[in-house]
């Protein structure tokens, strides 16, 4: 004790000190050595240098990570998804006007098409009347329309490509009619249903010799017609589907292969077949897994459990390790997920269409309407019930259907991916000169008038107008919506509220949300 002590020498004994310092210590007193003799300058210098070339030398697996992590979300994906439109990659600044006025110019070469197909068909309607001896059809496809821009014939498209698929499907859809549901307030006035009526049965409501409901809205008018196609599909065929279709909703190739497996195989389980409605569209900028969904939470936990240990044990036997760790799991199962989200789950649902039976149903959320299917006994219910609620800003026909799954205890669910592709970027509502897409819905003269109802996103007559949104700048908590960057709330509020109303509503989740709209439509009161 007391005596100078050799630096390395002692080393198992004594703690690391410059040659010639005086340490106190023994095999008893280490703690307090450590505490009277800290580490040079020298020493700690000497330890980093040694855990840096641990770390940081190229055989390093932190370095092959990293490495793997700035090349993948700093290069490969910014340069392979710039253009996907629903990524958030996607590169607003260079793409977003071509591609807005490619999809117009697109758009209205394919109404112009459908105009055309139509009109060098010169084929009777032959459908069956209603009646004792009528025929039964297995799905009746009613497609409800009203008149907007001429030039880009939306009830044409809709009606062009279902009339096409009908014929490629062959025996397969005998089964299988079309009606045509005109809400325009002057029937006559629709240039392409009368273009349609010598092919398709036509059903109008005439609204011409009414007197104008100064207290109805446009969203209780939307619901009324709404409702009123539903039960003339009911009356005019009796069928045992309706699909119920706007007219800016055109149908996916394989419509019809996912529908019949749906009837033979899907519905042989006693929750999907009495289920109040199936959605077959969801707004892509609604189908990101950060979403207040607990399925699509557990969709993307189970992603990474899965992608994590196959990563992990392919990058082990490309560098030669024995086996994954729990460390190296848990970087993968997080890279996946990241890149799952960060690239757009819209493209990932995509690869379901290899084959019907990979087609997921889930349970329905609250948005949008451009396609529903009503087997006919629910179709019954739903009608009875809407015609129970009132509409109103904030409470549309879609919130309305919503609310009756907690209300009155019915299921309701949604396919993925979707069955119909949304093309409507004109309303009879809101005139825009030079729609975008991605950009909200610009408001009109008449709404800085007053003259009408301000976020009204409805189209007269019935159908919604579901602007594709950018997902980085749309965010939807149950029915509040935020699409500017001036009002873009935190992550972490966002998840807190949906975290909170979680656990007040308890198994409901978030249809417990709808409670007290349900309420005021109904007039209860608490």
């Amino acid at each position: 004790l007391g005596q100078p002590v050799q630096v390395w020498q002692q080393w198992p004994l004594w703690y690391p000190a410059v040659e010639g310092e005086r340490c106190i210590g023994s095999e008893g007193l280490r703690a307090r050595a450590v505490q009277e003799c800290p580490p040079s300058a020298a020493v700690m210098l000497h330890r980093a240098r040694q855990l840096c070339g641990k770390w940081c030398r190229w055989s390093s697996p932190f370095i092959h990570l990293l490495t793997l992590t700035v090349v993948t979300f700093g290069v490969l994906a910014p340069l392979i998804c710039h253009r996907l439109l629903h990524s958030y990659f996607y590169l607003r600044c260079w793409h977003l006007n071509p591609m807005s006025q490619e999809f117009l110019e697109q758009n209205q070469q394919e109404g112009q098409d459908a105009f055309h197909y139509f009109e060098k068909m010169r084929m009777p309607n032959t459908s069956e009347a209603s009646g004792s001896d009528a025929f039964q059809p297995l799905l009746l496809i009613t497609i409800i329309t009203v008149q907007r821009r001429n030039d880009f014939h939306y009830v044409l498209q809709v009606a062009s490509h279902f009339h096409r698929l009908l014929q490629k499907c062959g025996a397969r859809c005998q089964r299988h009619r079309m009606l045509l549901c005109n809400v325009e307030s002057d029937p006559s006035s629709h240039q392409d249903v009368r273009l349609l009526s010598s092919l398709f049965p036509v059903v109008s409501r005439d609204r011409t010799g009414e007197n104008p409901d100064p207290s109805l809205n446009q969203f209780e008018k939307e619901k009324q017609d709404y409702v009123f196609c539903l039960e003339q599909s009911l009356l005019v065929y009796s069928p045992e589907y309706i699909l119920l279709v706007e007219d800016d909703a055109v149908p996916e190739e394989e419509i019809f292969s996912v529908l019949q497996h749906l009837f033979s195989a899907r519905f042989s389980k006693p929750y999907l077949r009495d289920a109040l409605y199936f959605k077959l569209y969801h707004p892509e900028r609604l189908q990101h897994y950060f979403n207040p969904e607990p399925m699509r939470i557990l969709e993307w936990l189970g992603l990474g459990m899965f992608l994590g240990p196959v990563l992990a044990g392919a990058y082990c036997r490309a560098v030669g390790q024995a086996g994954p760790g729990w460390c190296l799991v848990a970087f993968f199962a997080l890279y996946s997920m990241a890149l799952a989200e960060l690239v757009g789950r819209h493209y990932g649902l995509e690869l379901r269409r290899l084959h019907p039976a990979l087609y997921n149903v889930v349970p329905a959320s609250e948005c949008c309407t451009p396609a529903m299917l009503f087997p006919a006994a629910s179709a019954r219910r739903a009608s009875g019930y809407l015609r129970g609620l009132r509409c109103r800003q904030g409470f549309a026909k879609d919130t309305a259907l919503y609310s009756l799954l907690r209300g009155k205890g019915e299921n309701a669910f949604v396919l993925e991916p979707n069955l119909v592709r949304h093309v409507g970027m004109y309303s009879s509502l809101r005139l825009k000169s030079n729609p975008k897409l991605l950009f909200p819905v610009l408001q009109t003269k008449g709404e800085k008038d007053g003259k009408l109802e301000s976020g009204d996103t409805s189209r007269e007559g019935g159908a919604h107008l579901h602007h594709l949104t950018d997902p980085a700048l749309s965010w939807e908590l149950g029915h509040q919506q935020v699409e500017s960057p001036h009002h873009f709330p935190s992550a972490v509020g966002l998840w807190s509220q949906c975290l909170d109303n979680l656990c007040r509503f308890g198994s409901n989740g978030p249809r417990g949300i709808l409670q007290s709209r349900e309420k005021d439509a109904l007039g209860v009161k608490d």
